[in-house]
C-alpha cells in the first residue's frame, strides 16, 4: 500500500531545547527511557515507511511493463526514483553517524551481555560524546565539526527535491510542500533562536541516546518526504492497483471420525478471497451455494454404513495475472465408525490450548457413563464433569496423549497442545490504515481480541500501551507520547486524542495484555492515519 499524501511523522526541533537544563544534572533514567521509547518507535516508524515506499516503485516497474500506463509511467519514473536514490544515499549516511555515535558514547562491536545488536552497550548518558562528535569535533584542526557536515548533507538532500520543480514548471509549489526535513535553528518559547548554531542546538551536551534519538527524526522526516512524494508521482500516473499474485485452496471437514447420521459439514474455499477472483466451489461435483462466517459451506450427514469415504472438492477461479480460469482439486477423507468403537473429540477445535478449559468428549458406546471407563493425560489434568464430558488443562505445548481403559482395554489418543494466540490490538473498533478523523477521536481506549479463534468467551485485558501523536495538530510541539496503564484513555491520551485532526498520525505501540497464559507483550505496532 502507498503513504498517504498528508505528514505521518514531523518532530519539531524546539523539543529538544529541554535538554540544556541537565547540564549540572545526572540525567534521570526515567529520561533516558523515554529517549529510548521514542526513537524505538521512530525506527519501527522508519521500518514500515520504507516497506511502503518500495510497495511504491514496485508498483511503478509494474505500470512500465503496462502498455495501457507505459506512456505516463515513463514520464514520471525518473522523478520517483531520483527521489528514492537520494533519500536512501541521505538515510544511509545518518545510519552511518548513529553507529559512530555508538562508539563514541563507549559502544563495543562485541557486546559483553550478549545483545545481536554490534553496538548496543554504549552509554545512553553520556553527555560528552555527541558535543565531541557534533559540535567540537575537528576545532583544532582543518575538519569541520561532525554537526556541520550533517547540515550540508541534509541541505543538499532538500536542494536536490526543490530541483525537480525546475525539471517540471507544472509542479511548482507542489514539490516544497511536502518536504519534511526542517533546518531552520530551534527557537525558544519566546520566539529567539536558542544558539547561533544549528549543530549546537541539537547536540551540544546532549545525552547519547537523546542524540541517537534526534538523528532517527531526521531519518524520519526524509522517509516521509520520500513516501509523500512517490505517492504524488504514482498519482500522476493513476491510481494504484494491487493484484493477488497467489492463491490457495482450503477445504476441511468438521470432523474426520462420524458416526452413522452425525451432522458432515464441508467448508472449502480459495485463500485471499477475491471478488474479481470469482471462485465457485464444487463438492463432488455439486456447486456450493451456502456461506457460514464468509466461507461457502456444504452440509449433509454422514453415510449410515461404517467405512472409508471421500469428498471430492473442485475450486475454480478467475487468475487476475493470466486472465485465465484456473482449477484446484482436493480431496477430503473421512472415517465413519460404529456407535460402540471408543473414541475422543475435542468438543471445541481439534487442538487443546494451554492455559484453558478445553472441553473433552470420550465415548465409547454403552459404557461411556458406566465404571468400566476412566482415562487420564499424559501432561496436565482431565476432570470428569458428567457423563462422557471432560475438562483438559494442559501445561505446555507439544504433544498431550488421552488414554482411555475400556473394561480392561486402553486406547491412546494423541493430541497437539498449542498456546493460545495473541491477540489483536486495536484502538476502540477501528483496525489499522485510514480512518475518519471524527469516527477515530469518539473512540474510548483500546482492545485486544482474538481473530478468528474458534475457541469461544476467551478474553484478554489490556493492561497497558503507548500512543504517539503526530502530523497535523503537533506541528508545534512534535510527537506528543502517551503511555496508559489500563484500556481506557487517560487525561493525557484524551488530550492528544483532542487535538487529532484530518492528517494526524498515531502509532499504537508497546501494547500489554493479561489473558490464558499470563500477561504478555504483544509485537509490532498499529498505525493510523486519520482523513476527513
Amino acid at each position: 500500500m502507498s503513504l498517504p499524501e498528508e505528514p505521518r511523522q514531523k518532530m519539531v526541533n524546539i523539543m529538544y531545547l529541554v535538554l540544556t537544563a541537565l547540564l549540572a544534572l545526572n540525567v534521570s533514567a526515567e529520561v533516558l527511557n523515554a529517549f529510548r521509547t521514542l526513537n524505538k518507535s521512530l525506527e519501527n516508524s522508519n521500518a514500515l515507511i520504507d516497506v511502503s515506499n518500495k510497495n511504491i516503485m514496485d508498483v511503478f516497474n509494474k505500470k512500465l511493463n503496462d502498455n495501457k500506463s507505459k506512456a505516463k509511467a515513463l514520464e514520471w519514473y525518473p522523478y520517483a526514483k531520483k527521489i528514492a536514490d537520494n533519500s536512501d544515499s541521505a538515510y544511509n549516511y545518518i545510519e552511518r553517524l548513529k553507529l559512530q555515535l555508538k562508539v563514541e558514547a563507549g559502544g563495543t562491536k562485541v557486546n559483553p551481555i550478549g545483545n545481536k545488536e554490534p553496538y548496543a552497550n554504549y552509554r545512553g548518558d553520556d553527555l560528552d560524546a555527541a558535543t565531541r562528535m557534533f559540535v567540537s569535533f575537528g576545532e583544532n584542526s582543518n575538519s569541520k565539526p561532525g554537526g556541520d557536515i550533517l547540515l550540508k548533507h541534509l541541505t543538499d538532500y532538500v536542494n536536490s527535491v526543490k530541483a525537480i520543480e525546475t525539471q517540471q514548471p507544472s509542479l511548482k509549489g507542489e514539490i516544497e510542500s511536502k518536504i519534511r526535513v526542517n533546518l531552520e535553528v530551534p527557537v525558544s518559547e519566546e520566539g529567539k533562536e536558542s544558539t547561533p548554531s544549528w549543530a549546537t542546538s541539537y547536540f551540544r551536551l546532549t545525552p547519547a541516546i537523546a542524540a541517537l534519538a534526534i538523528l532517527t527524526k531526521f531519518q524520519n522526516d526524509i522517509r516521509n518526504t520520500e513516501g509523500d512524494l512517490l505517492g504524488y508521482f504514482l498519482k500522476k500516473v493513476g491510481e494504484v492497483d494491487f493484484i493477488i499474485d497467489q492463491y490457495a485452496g482450503i477445504a476441511y471437514l468438521n470432523s474426520e471420525v462420524l458416526l452413522p447420521g452425525s451432522p458432515l459439514v464441508v467448508k472449502a474455499g480459495l485463500g485471499a478471497f477475491s471478488k474479481s477472483a470469482k471462485p465457485s466451489i464444487y463438492v463432488n461435483g455439486n456447486l456450493v451455494s451456502g456461506e457460514q462466517d464468509g466461507i461457502p459451506t456444504y452440509s449433509t450427514v454422514a453415510e449410515s454404513t461404517p467405512g472409508n469415504y471421500t469428498k471430492n472438492i473442485t475450486i475454480k477461479y478467475f487468475d487476475q495475472l493470466t486472465g485465465q480460469q484456473q482449477t484446484i482439486n482436493k480431496v477430503l477423507r473421512y472415517t465413519v465408525e460404529q456407535p460402540t468403537s471408543v473414541f475422543v473429540s475435542a468438543d471445541k477445535v481439534k487442538v487443546l490450548y494451554v492455559g484453558l478449559d478445553n472441553p473433552v468428549s470420550i465415548s465409547a458406546g454403552a459404557e461411556t457413563n458406566g465404571d468400566k471407563i476412566s482415562a487420564t493425560i499424559s501432561q496436565g489434568s482431565l476432570e470428569k464433569v458428567a457423563g462422557g464430558q471432560y475438562i483438559a488443562r494442559v501445561n505446555y505445548t507439544g504433544i498431550a496423549k488421552i488414554t482411555v481403559n475400556v473394561d480392561g482395554h486402553t486406547y491412546t489418543f494423541a493430541f497437539k497442545v498449542k498456546p493460545v494466540p495473541p491477540p489483536t490490538a486495536q484502538i476502540g473498533s477501528l483496525a489499522s490504515g485510514k480512518v475518519s478523523a471524527n469516527v477515530f477521536k469518539s473512540q474510548a481506549g483500546v482492545r485486544a481480541d482474538l481473530q478468528d479463534f474458534l475457541f469461544e468467551g476467551i478474553k484478554f485485558d489490556v493492561v497497558s500501551y503507548a500512543l504517539v501523536f503526530s502530523g497535523k495538530g503537533f506541528e508545534q510541539t512534535g510527537p506528543a507520547f502517551a503511555t496508559v496503564s489500563g484500556a481506557y484513555f487517560d487525561s493525557d491520551a484524551k488530550d492528544y486524542m483532542e487535538r487529532c485532526r484530518a492528517g494526524s498520525s498515531v502509532i499504537l505501540t508497546d501494547v500489554v495484555v493479561k489473558g490464558p497464559g499470563g500477561t504478555k507483550k504483544l509485537e509490532g505496532a498499529v498505525a493510523y492515519y486519520l482523513i476527513p
